[in-house]
């Protein structure tokens, strides 16, 4: 944790003051279970913080990009994280531990990570209007991001679980990747 705080002291001051709000979110996630049921939105806000912190980082100031591209972030780790929690269902119920299926049950649960994923593709796609650089190829590859997650969904039903994996492990990668692809060929193109 030293190391750290003094290489984000070295990097500017803005990122040492915001240095101890990641380390906070780090070490409490493990814990987060036992005292909230939103566990997944604490993951999320970790995610959130990276492009913040880059942005921070590279220009000591927190831009309209960084913000939208940590929505999407923050949404789409919460929101495949409750897909993930639907396999700890009943042991959490068993042993007292908290989550959003836990809270609002299985169907409940997939309505949820249903919302956060169409928040994050809403926010990424609102980039398209605060980068200059997006255009055509920037939007298709957001559409073909969206047919995953859609895909994600179609996979996992409130009385059919045996697919989770798939969905976390395998579309989830795609999601990531066709990002990574779509946001590098709309910028070289």
């Amino acid at each position: 944790g030293g190391i750290f705080l003094l290489s984000c002291l070295m990097i500017n001051l803005l990122t040492f003051l915001l240095a101890p709000l990641v380390v906070f979110l780090l070490w409490f996630y493990p814990y987060a279970k036992r005292i909230t049921y939103y566990p997944h939105l604490v993951l999320g806000l970790v995610y959130f913080l990276i492009p913040l912190a880059v942005d921070v980082a590279f220009n000591e100031s927190i831009s309209k990009t960084a913000l939208l591209l940590g929505m999407g972030m923050a949404f789409w780790v919460a929101g495949f994280d409750v897909l993930y929690a639907l396999q700890d269902y009943e042991f959490d119920r068993a042993h007292n531990l908290k989550s959003i299926p836990v809270r609002y049950g299985i169907g409940g649960a997939l309505k949820i990570s249903r919302l956060f994923h169409v928040i994050t593709f809403l926010s990424l796609l609102a980039l398209l209007f605060v980068v200059d650089f997006l255009g055509p190829i920037y939007l298709l590859g957001l559409l073909v991001l969206g047919l995953f997650l859609v895909y994600e969904h179609i996979l996992i039903k409130e009385h059919d679980l045996s697919k989770i994996n798939k969905a976390f492990f395998t579309v989830n990668g795609y999601v990531s990747v066709v990002y990574f692809l779509t946001v590098l060929l709309d910028r070289l193109v």
